[in-house]
């Protein structure tokens, strides 16, 4: 109840909860409004507290109406709880790409002097805390403090922003500092900072790193060493219902191993170069899950080798939201205007094309040509009907199941990208609410061939700093099938095989797909002679 008393939805915001006069964990910063970190915990506090008062009103319906009777609960207020959870205010700065500490962070002048841990002492030692409350300077960042305890889900290009940039404006003058830091570097795979932030939490006792090590012991650094190796080599995510893992080995290390309680069974997790072996050394059997794949710890250990997968890239229209059926209604309406024949057997052919070739389709249907003043005159028309279908978009048009598995693929350390034939892709997301959940979107307009060539499929996985070859691809369009295979990937067909004939997996729709049968994909895929027919 105390957010709602610091807090409102601002209207000029588009209704977004707003959180004012708070201090997060930077004590360099102090009574801002919005802090990144305290808005993220409240959500998390504000969903858990309306998901809690629904399960016990679920479950026992006398029981809660006997707490909400005493301490004056209604379903409102918990409904109020929810709504201001998902409509917490974390934005990304369209300026600098990055997530804003807080609301004023951003625009105050960076400190030129920033030389922390050095023979001088800590930044608060030489300036008056006024003086850096004024400036663009953290003791620890918030920002990544949220991020290194799963938070919030930011895809990997801008967690990786993030981390560059508040590495730029860190003093790292609390030891809690460089607990952070390393979890968020190490699941980057910025090893040598990783490693360097790793030690600091280590060995800030053992060497006196900050020269006070004889007014008491760093307990909190000392315990964020073993949370680096768990929740940052490890993977370890804990906001589901089994514990996550998605392990990775720094360069120089053979392996590492570290154990934990879970629920009263003892796990210990084993990390090489190739993979992961997971054990469980007491208590009842165990679910966990490595790099988004289910595993069963029972009496044998279980060997996870490390999934070559390392981006997956969406198509959109029929893949993520029903546009396709937008595309199909704005192209029979300019068909009718013209009396050109059309119906839904010559629209699945347009699936996967871009708009120009998709007329030439429907002109050479119908027998009809046009002049190249008319052929553009009608692109315009047939893209005017189809946006004025999407002025009704929301996020309520995504398809289900979508978001979970954004969650899961960042979760697992898999990439996210966009490579749809549409030039109106960015604004369609941007409706969906998922804009910023994408790792790279490629520009259709950029693009020299369109599906089926495999141009789209390969600036995207160069977009996201990959190798095509370790990606795989989603679509629901033949053209796209085969683009994405010309583009050396495997490729997974949203809808039956008798549509998609050449995907080597199957799924009927996004919502049946999970990480597992991604990264299993590839596998399959394998197994039939690489980008052979296979069904799943």
């Amino acid at each position: 109840r105390i957010w709602p008393e610091i807090g409102a939805f601002d209207p000029r915001r588009g209704g977004a909860f707003c959180i004012y006069g708070v201090t997060g964990p930077d004590e360099y910063s102090a009574l801002v409004d919005n802090d990144y970190y305290t808005n993220a915990i409240a959500a998390r506090h504000l969903a858990y507290a309306a998901d809690t008062a629904d399960w016990l009103a679920h479950t026992d319906p006398a029981a809660f109406a006997a707490l909400a009777q005493a301490i004056g609960l209604d379903a409102e207020e918990v409904a109020m709880w929810r709504r201001a959870a998902e409509a917490m205010w974390l934005p990304v700065d369209a300026e600098a790409g990055v997530s804003p500490q807080d609301d004023a962070f951003l625009g105050r002048p960076k400190l030129a002097d920033l030389a922390p841990l050095d023979e001088r002492g800590p930044l608060l030692m030489r300036y008056h805390p006024m003086i850096l409350f004024r400036h663009q300077i953290a003791k620890q960042g918030n920002v990544l403090q949220a991020m290194a305890m799963d938070l919030v889900s930011l895809p990997l290009a801008l967690q990786r922003r993030n981390f560059d940039y508040y590495s730029r404006v860190t003093a790292h003058d609390s030891t809690l500092s460089s607990v952070a830091f390393a979890i968020v570097a190490a699941r980057l795979g910025e090893d040598g900072e990783a490693l360097d932030f790793h030690r600091e939490a280590a060995f800030v006792d053992l060497e006196n790193r900050h020269g006070n090590t004889s007014h008491g012991l760093h307990m909190a650094a000392l315990a964020g060493s073993w949370l680096v190796l768990a929740h940052g080599w490890g993977g370890l995510r804990l906001g589901g219902d089994s514990p996550a893992f998605a392990p990775r080995i720094p360069a120089g290390w053979t392996h590492y191993h570290f154990r934990l309680l879970w629920r009263g069974s003892v796990i210990e997790v084993a990390v090489d170069a190739e993979g992961a072996t997971y054990r469980r050394l007491s208590g009842a059997p165990v679910d966990i899950v490595d790099h988004g794949r289910p595993v069963r710890l029972a009496d044998a250990a279980v060997r996870m080798a490390r999934p070559a997968v390392q981006g997956v890239i969406f198509d959109l229209d029929g893949v993520l939201t029903d546009t396709a059926e937008d595309h199909y209604h704005a192209w029979q309406a300019l068909a009718d205007q013209y009396g050109y024949a059309f119906d839904r057997a010559a629209n699945d052919r347009l699936k996967g094309v871009d708009r120009a070739g998709s007329l030439r389709l429907i002109l050479d249907g119908a027998g009809a040509s046009v002049d190249d003043a008319r052929f553009e005159a009608m692109l315009a028309e047939k893209n005017a009907l189809y946006r004025a279908r999407l002025a009704a978009y929301s996020p309520a048009n995504l398809f289900d199941g979508v978001r979970a598995l954004f969650a899961a693929l960042r979760g697992a350390g898999i990439k996210i990208g966009l490579a749809s034939a549409s030039r109106n892709a960015g604004d369609v997301v941007r409706l969906l609410g998922i804009a910023d959940q994408f790792d790279f979107i490629a520009d259709a307009g950029a693009i020299a061939a369109n599906k089926p060539a495999p141009d789209i499929f390969l600036a995207c996985a160069d977009g996201m700093g990959l190798p095509p070859e370790r990606c795989i691809g989603i679509e629901d369009a033949q053209a796209g099938i085969s683009a994405i295979h010309a583009a050396g990937m495997v490729a997974i067909g949203i809808g039956s095989e008798e549509a998609l004939p050449d995907a080597d997996v199957h799924v009927p729709a996004i919502g049946a797909l999970s990480v597992d049968q991604i990264l299993s994909a590839e596998r399959e895929a394998a197994s039939a002679g690489n980008l052979s027919k296979k069904t799943g």
